[in-house]
């Protein structure tokens, strides 16, 4: 995704994934993913891996993540966030993983 004036990807629903994509130079956020719910602990399945978001929130500054997150049981691994000008992840939920994401 390159050069769009709001979002880059939004994603919710289950047993999904966002793989190795790019998204730069959006309005405002990067990518949002989000399944499961954290009140009864059901699993969202939600991959979010190996994407790189850069140069996001070039219209709207603040409280634009490259990446968002929420639910339960999803997955947030090895993507990089480069030239996010406020945050680089955000969000909440239960039974989330993060690992080997470079900020």
């Amino acid at each position: 995704m390159y050069g769009l004036g709001t979002s880059g990807i939004e994603l919710s629903g289950t047993n999904s994934a966002i793989v190795d994509s790019e998204v730069s130079h959006t309005g405002c956020s990067g990518l949002g993913a989000s399944g499961g719910n954290p009140k009864t602990l059901q699993p969202g399945n939600i991959t979010v891996r190996g994407n790189h978001i850069h140069h996001i929130a070039l219209w709207k500054r603040t409280y634009q993540p490259a990446i968002s997150f929420s639910g339960s049981g999803n997955i947030y691994s090895d993507n990089t966030v480069g030239f996010a000008p406020h945050t680089c992840m955000t969000g909440g939920g239960t039974n989330l993983s993060f690992y080997g994401n470079t900020l």
